[in-house]
């Protein structure tokens, strides 16, 4: 009779002090689209061997609680179950500490926003053999693009500015600059055109003072000839 009790008492002891299982990972994360991004994640207690634990990795449009459907949740990562084709995640951590979480290079825009760990341990000394918990994704828009040789928007922002400033200042020198040659042209051509119309009384004086001068001679030339044929009749 002892000899029964004795390993049912040892059972016992080993159910009240066995830990229960858990998982730790953050209730929000902030991603940027296009970039790699790690979702931390960790369980208790640890396993030794990885045939003892399935991990599990999920995304949903909303929280688990809300009356959630399989259909509605897509499988992004399974142990022992890795497509390469399939699965966007291409790291892990060390399960076998604890450590469960994932690395996805270049985040789509379009994954989220709650992703979900599942972890399946039927042998990791735990009251319960699977848990799981959430962390919503605040995934933000892409960072912008550098334009060639390595120069952000940010960058040329300044640059913009300043090249802007510049052309200011250059109008305000060059508009006036330009106001100032053409008054010049203007003034050049009013003063050649006025130049010409005074000259021209002048020149028609000179053409007609022949006309007067030969007709005064010609009279002057009519009184030494002396009266005419019809005065000396």
């Amino acid at each position: 009779m002892k000899l029964v009790l004795i390993p049912l008492f040892i059972s016992l002891l080993d159910a009240a002090s066995a830990a229960k299982l858990q998982i730790t990972l953050p209730t929000s994360l902030s991603v940027r689209e296009g970039e790699n991004v790690t979702i931390p994640c960790s369980f208790s207690p640890s396993t030794s061997s990885l045939d003892h634990i399935i991990l599990l990795w999920f995304t949903m449009p909303r929280h688990y609680a809300e009356n959630m459907t399989r259909r509605e949740m897509k499988k992004i990562y399974q142990t022992r179950d890795e497509k390469e084709d399939l699965s966007i995640v291409k790291s892990v951590g060390d399960v076998r500490t604890g450590d469960c979480s994932i690395g996805i290079p270049n985040f789509p825009k379009n994954l989220g926003p709650v992703a979900l760990c599942r972890i399946d341990c039927r042998r990791c000394n735990a009251e319960n053999t699977v848990v799981q918990g959430e962390v919503l994704l605040n995934v933000m828009p892409a960072a912008p693009r550098s334009h060639g040789g390595g120069v952000s928007d940010v960058t040329l922002a300044p640059l913009e500015e300043t090249s802007h400033k510049g052309g200011v200042v250059a109008a305000w020198v060059l508009v006036p600059l330009a106001v100032i040659v053409i008054i010049i042209i203007v003034s050049i051509f009013v003063w050649k055109k006025n130049h010409r119309r005074s000259s021209w009384p002048c020149l028609h004086s000179r053409s007609g003072t022949p006309s007067v001068v030969s007709g005064e001679s010609a009279a002057e030339r009519g009184q030494l000839a002396g009266p005419s044929n019809r005065d000396v009749e």
